[in-house]
This record gives structure tokens, C-alpha cells and sequence, in this order.
């Protein structure tokens, strides 16, 4: 009879029988599953070691080693290339790393066959990816300014910020896909997002006059939005039959598709008679406008009568009410002929006078 006793260096009594002792070999692996974890793609594990033992009595011989593929990999140890041998009690090691190159887990067997009888050692390698992912971006209308989210792409649970910047002549009114009101903060970021961005056309605007107050300019017109608008002193050459109260309001507008009704409400109201004019090159002329109380109203078209820039899609228009100055009250004069006679009734009156004054 023959017995196979790994690990052991006694016989045993076993009674009458006779038996023949065979010492063998016995492979130990420390770890059957090695696990990495979860790491961004592209990022390189900590090594993990595995130990190979013969705790067998008789040399082992490790006849083949499964090859470690992407995204895992041998990256060194002490055991070399199969076929090797280990003698009683010896161990050597594989160093094993993992670095992800697609999101989501991933696993390899690897199969350590050898001459012990106990058959083949199984180890798992395993590790989760984790991606990085794009921010899809948009703006609505799309000349109405920029949006950026930093960073872009963003790793997988880290967090992005996105900025809205309305271009000129636009307001931010608030973000939309994966964010909402005005503020965009994306946190533990786990999968691709959306966000957009919406502004709208600036067509009403406060301005400060320059003696103090404040006017208001209202646009009305398809695709009319204010890039600028302010009040500037009174351009040399202005016309001295007028005076103009608030010197003058000098305004842009972009985009308008035809043309643009204009409302200018002052801070004091307008007396009757105000005229509006208009100052091109240093050249004065009256405009036509609707002028009520507090408010001014005209229309201006691209390139058309008032427009100061001759950029097509740009009207600039500078501009200001004036009030007609009353013209002086001239005091009456006498001819020569009046003057004359007027000497002669003054000269008979003093003559009267002395003879009155004798007969008394």
C-alpha cells in the first residue's frame, strides 16, 4: 500500500498493514481574489502582493502562470519565469497592478497550475474603472453669451462649476439641463451632463443723466437689443436758438432686423414746445419724435435718417430734447422826426410853464 503524507516527517503506526510513505508537494496561495478597488481611468493601482508556498515535503514545480492582461498587469515579485521549482517551505511572490482604462469593473482569473495533486490554484484580480466625464454645453439664443464649466471633462465624483457670460446687449437669465436658477454647481459627478444657458436681449435700461436723475430708454423692434447707452456733453456747434436740459443721450443698438421704436422717459417733464435734434459729424438737425410729459418716442432704422453709425446691424443715435429759446423783447425807438417833435412839445411845455409862473 502506498500513502501520500504532505507536510509530514514522522511514520505512523497503522496497525498490521504495510505501507509504502511517498512524500509529495503542496502549493499555498495567500489570496485567492485580489482587489484594487475603484480608480480613475488611467490611474496606476498600488502594487498587491501574492505569495506562492510549497508546504509540501517533496520540491514543487510551478509548470505555468496565466498572463496578466490590461487593464492588470505583473509587475514584478520574486518567482520567476514557469516552469520554476520551489523546495520544501520556500515561497516566492507576484506583484500585481491594476490600472483601469474603461469605466465600470473588470475581473481576470489567473490559473497557477502545478505537479501538486490537489490540482490547479484560481486567484481573481479585480477593479472597478472609473471614468471622467464631458459637460455638453449650450447657449440660448446662441449670441447671447458663453458658458464654460471648469474642469471639463470632470473625474467620476468630483465636482465642476459652470460660468454664464452674457455677451453685449444681453442679460443672464438662468441655467437649464442638469442645473437650474442662476446658480451652476455640479458635485459627485457620476455620468455625462447637459447644461445650458439662457439670455435674453437687454431692450430696457436705466441711465444717469449728467445734472443728476435718471432716464430710461425703452427699445421696441425684432432683434433690437442696447449695447450701450449713456448721457455725454453737448458736442460743439450746437444751435443757440435751443438749449438742450440734458445735453445729449448717445446710445447703440445691435441687431435690429428693421427698425427700432425708441421711448426715452426723462427724469423732470418736457415743456410744450421741446423739440428733439439729433448730432451727426457735428451737424444739428431736428427729428421727428412724439413728445408727451416725461417721454420722447421715435423710430430709427439701420442706416436710415438718425443713424450715426454706418456699420449695417448697428444704430447709433446721439440725441437730446431742446427747448426753443423766446426771442428778446425789443424796447420801442423814436425816428428823428419824433425825436424832433417830441424836443418841440417838451421846449412849448417849459415856456408855458414860466409864463404861468410870472403871472403869479
Amino acid at each position: 500500500k502506498r500513502l501520500y503524507l504532505p507536510g509530514t516527517n514522522t511514520i505512523a503506526n497503522f496497525g498490521t498493514d504495510l505501507y509504502t510513505i511517498d512524500w509529495i508537494s503542496e502549493l499555498s496561495v495567500d489570496e485567492s481574489v485580489l482587489d484594487f478597488g475603484s480608480l480613475l481611468l488611467g490611474s496606476p493601482s498600488t502594487k498587491q502582493v501574492l505569495t506562492l508556498s510549497n508546504i509540501g515535503s517533496a520540491p514543487l514545480e510551478i509548470s505555468e502562470l496565466t498572463i496578466a492582461t490590461a487593464p492588470f498587469s505583473l509587475t514584478g515579485g520574486t518567482c520567476t519565469a514557469t516552469p520554476f521549482n520551489l523546495d520544501s517551505t520556500q515561497s516566492c511572490t507576484l506583484e500585481y497592478q491594476f490600472t483601469p482604462l474603461i469605466p465600470g469593473a473588470v475581473s481576470q482569473l489567473i490559473t497557477i497550475n502545478s505537479d501538486t495533486p490537489t490540482g490547479p490554484e484560481i486567484v481573481t484580480l479585480q477593479g472597478v474603472g472609473l471614468g471622467t466625464y464631458n459637460i455638453s454645453t449650450s447657449v440660448n439664443p446662441a449670441t447671447g453669451g458663453t458658458l464654460s464649466c471648469t474642469p471639463n471633462p470632470v473625474d467620476h465624483g468630483a465636482s465642476s462649476s459652470c460660468t454664464a457670460t452674457p455677451a453685449t446687449g444681453y442679460s443672464f437669465i438662468d441655467f437649464g439641463g442638469d442645473c437650474s436658477g442662476s446658480i451652476c454647481n455640479l458635485d459627485n459627478v457620476t455620468s455625462a451632463k447637459n447644461v445650458s444657458a439662457n439670455f435674453a436681449a437687454i431692450t430696457k435700461r436705466e441711465i444717469p443723466t449728467i445734472g443728476g436723475g435718471t432716464a430710461i430708454i425703452d427699445v421696441g423692434g425684432d432683434g433690437c437689443r442696447i449695447t450701450s447707452a449713456q448721457f455725454v456733453p453737448l458736442p460743439a456747434g450746437a444751435p443757440v436758438t435751443v438749449t438742450f436740459p440734458y445735453d445729449m443721450v448717445d446710445f447703440t443698438l445691435n441687431d435690429c432686423v428693421a427698425s427700432a421704436m425708441v421711448t426715452i422717459t426723462f427724469p423732470d417733464s418736457l415743456p410744450s414746445g421741446t423739440q428733439y435734434w439729433k448730432e451727426e459729424n457735428g451737424q444739428f438737425t431736428q427729428f421727428p419724435a412724439n413728445i408727451a410729459g416725461f417721454t420722447v418716442t421715435f423710430t430709427l432704422s439701420d442706416n436710415g435718417a438718425g443713424d450715426a453709425d454706418p456699420t449695417i446691424g448697428i444704430i447709433r443715435d446721439p440725441s437730446g430734447p431742446a427747448i426753443p429759446i423766446a426771442p428778446a423783447v425789443q424796447i420801442p425807438t423814436l425816428s428823428n422826426w419824433g425825436a424832433i417833435l417830441m424836443s418841440l412839445l417838451l421846449g412849448l411845455l417849459a415856456m408855458t410853464s414860466i409864463r404861468w409862473g410870472r403871472r403869479q
